[in-house]
């Protein structure tokens, strides 16, 4: 989310987005954090705006990863209940034998699902930055921020990488519980 925010201020984007009003929009605890992240990241920084309405891989930075915060606080719980069950089947307590299911993870399973699911947008929106980074009409410098003769590739090889990550990730993140 620092990294999100740093690019914000690349492109001189829109610092509404990421407003107490903004995260007041849908008030989650993840929403909230990524707002705040945003904004002590860029306190004490200063820019005008280049435009009302950033791209949407900006524009929505606390949305998107704040699901994701959210999404990993509850995975984050559901491990640690996990590792702190007795799931024994049987169970014997109080004298007596107990017949039950709690050796099946499906809470786990897909608390997984979502934070991989919840990832992929993170990811995805992430690689869109990574491509208006590099494009002079957001930073004002050479394609690829190249700075060489015409045709360098710059850091090209990074939004390639990027791309062929997300594919990855997302080839692995249909949901398996």
């Amino acid at each position: 989310v620092r990294i999100a925010a740093l690019g914000a201020a690349a492109i001189r984007g829109n610092n509404e987005q990421w407003s107490r009003v903004a995260a007041e929009t849908r008030p989650t605890p993840g929403l909230y954090a990524v707002c705040e992240t945003m904004r002590s990241t860029l306190a004490g920084s200063a820019w005008t705006r280049a435009r009302t309405q950033d791209p949407l891989s900006w524009r929505c930075v606390p949305f998107v990863a704040g699901p994701l915060v959210d999404v990993v606080a509850d995975l984050r719980a559901e491990v640690v209940s996990t590792l702190n069950m007795r799931a024994e089947n049987p169970r014997y307590a109080d004298g007596a034998v107990f017949h039950h299911g709690s050796f099946m993870l499906t809470g786990l399973g897909v608390r997984l699902d979502a934070a991989r699911l919840a990832a992929v947008q993170w990811i995805s929106s992430s690689v869109a930055r990574l491509v208006k980074l590099m494009d002079p009409a957001f930073t004002g410098l050479g394609r690829f921020q190249a700075d060489g003769p015409a045709g360098s590739s710059g850091l090209m090889v990074l939004e390639y990488t990027a791309g062929s990550a997300l594919e990855t990730v997302r080839t692995l993140a249909d949901p398996s519980s």
